[in-house]
């Protein structure tokens, strides 16, 4: 379930001690310290560039962010834009922009599909801990986010470098 402001349900368990009982408190999922990371990665200047030609779509001004707790629990931040050129000229922009920034890029789920079709990643870095930049095409007609491109932030919650699969 995505949510920026979701706080997970959080178990608790009865441990018998000495003779005592003791509640113990397992914390996890989305909370306050998540949302606040995901802000961070919103804040990223990669998420703040942009091509000459490119827009933000309407009512996108604002990066999306937020904290999944499904499936070991994710963080992330987009923004999706139309643009006047090609896929080129955006594929292009992003990777000189990585290379002027010493982002690495990150190819280990690459296919034979061309960067200008799919997209690419780039890893970054928020609040100490390791960021994808995904950089993906949304192909028309697609049931999507509107927009021709998304650039994305993505983080797991636990600090676990996400890989590049597009």
């Amino acid at each position: 379930m995505k949510s920026a402001y979701k706080i997970a349900a959080v178990p608790a368990f009865l441990v018998l001690a000495a003779g005592g009982v003791v509640f113990v408190t397992v914390s996890g999922g989305c909370g306050d310290q998540e949302t606040a990371r995901a802000q961070k990665m919103r804040d990223l200047k990669a998420l703040q560039v942009r091509p000459e030609g490119a827009h933000p779509v309407t009512g996108g001004e604002e990066a999306e962010y937020g904290c999944d707790d499904d499936g070991g629990g994710w963080l992330y931040a987009n923004r999706h834009y139309t643009f006047e050129g090609s896929n080129r000229q955006i594929v292009d922009f992003y990777r000189d922009f990585a290379k002027k920034e010493g982002l690495p890029l990150d190819d280990e789920g690459s296919d034979d599909v061309p960067d200008t079709l799919s997209g690419f990643c780039f890893s970054a870095e928020a609040d100490g801990q390791p960021v994808l930049i995904r950089i993906r095409f949304i192909p028309p007609g697609s049931s999507g986010p509107a927009g021709d491109y998304t650039v994305g932030a993505e983080a797991s919650l636990d600090g676990t470098p996400i890989r590049c699969w597009l």
